[in-house]
């Protein structure tokens, strides 16, 4: 959360569906990847994990993801086959070389995110 004036602004940031170049439909090997400009900014390294609501038609899905040493070092990207799975199920799963779909992420406060389109 950002501060401006007295009031706390939501920090909202672009992220996109992220694979390990293999689909499959376990959901393994997808996640979300963030800029490292965005990971240095907002996440913590004292966090292991972070939670995240997915939209999940009027409700929301929520799914911890665990924050792996190579988050903070080179691969940006926030690993889970639950993602996977979300991704899978609403058609954003598979994409042409280079154009993944791309999603906000909203920092809600502590280790608390919620997606949207």
């Amino acid at each position: 959360m950002a501060r401006h004036s007295s009031k706390v602004v939501p920090v909202s940031f672009t992220v996109s569906a992220w694979n390990n170049g293999a689909f499959h439909s376990t959901g393994a090997g997808y996640g979300l990847r963030l800029s490292k400009a965005d990971r240095d900014a907002i996440f913590k390294p004292a966090w292991t994990r972070v939670v995240i609501q997915l939209p999940n038609g009027k409700s929301a899905k929520t799914v911890t993801v665990e924050l792996s040493k190579s988050f903070w070092d080179r691969c940006s990207e926030l690993r889970s086959r639950e993602i996977g799975v979300w991704l899978i199920a609403h058609g954003h799963a598979k994409w042409g070389t280079g154009v993944p779909p791309t999603f906000q992420l909203e920092h809600v406060g502590g280790n608390k995110f919620a997606l949207s389109r």
